[in-house]
């Protein structure tokens, strides 16, 4: 009887041990990500940083270039770029650390004429892209760059292909120097 009775509780027990000790490994925690937008950062009063498993910066806008918009004009920064060096969001920035979020940055451009030029030289305009953020995510930390080139318009099989080349030249300079991961949203 007393043999059932161990045989019993070792089973139990490592039962148990394996459930605690597999399960986390074996099913991954979903991914839940917070997004920061500059505009909204002055209102920002909770912090999400212990609910999610990435925090993401929104954002910083992409010139014509492939450079990142700082000036509107002579006298006036861009807003998330201004945001950005302001420091404001450094307090969420340093939260995400702290409960070990990814930080991802997102680059974004919702101009048609904009993205038309953007993409008339896609490789050069990424190298260029990955020149201006590369310094901005050693800084701020982001592992992570977010493309959202957000065009409604429908795309010709040229502006396809400049597309995937830009974005796969980005790719590679992340790569290279080892920045991070590189997430597209993707327009309809």
């Amino acid at each position: 009887m007393k043999r059932i009775l161990v045989l019993v509780f070792g089973l139990l027990l490592g039962l148990f041990l394996g459930y605690i000790l597999f399960w986390g490994v074996l099913t991954p925690k979903p991914a839940i990500i917070g997004f920061l937008p500059y505009w909204l950062i002055a209102k920002a009063k909770t912090d999400y940083n212990p609910h999610i498993t990435t925090l993401t910066y929104f954002g910083l806008t992409i010139d014509t270039d492939g450079k990142i918009l700082k000036l509107l004009n002579s006298q006036e920064e861009e807003p998330g770029w201004h945001t950005l060096r302001s420091k404001k969001v450094n307090p969420f920035l340093d939260s995400s650390s702290q409960n070990k979020n990814s930080l991802s940055l997102v680059i974004f451009n919702a101009d048609e004429a904009s993205i038309s030029a953007l993409l008339e030289n896609p490789i050069e305009n990424a190298r260029n892209l990955i020149n201006d953020v590369e310094p901005i995510m050693k800084k701020y930390g982001f592992s992570d760059l977010n493309i959202d080139i957000e065009s409604v318009k429908p795309a010709t099989t040229k502006s396809q292909l400049r597309f995937k080349q830009f974005l796969s030249e980005i790719k590679k300079g992340l790569n290279k120097n080892n920045l991070g991961t590189l997430t597209i949203e993707v327009s309809p």
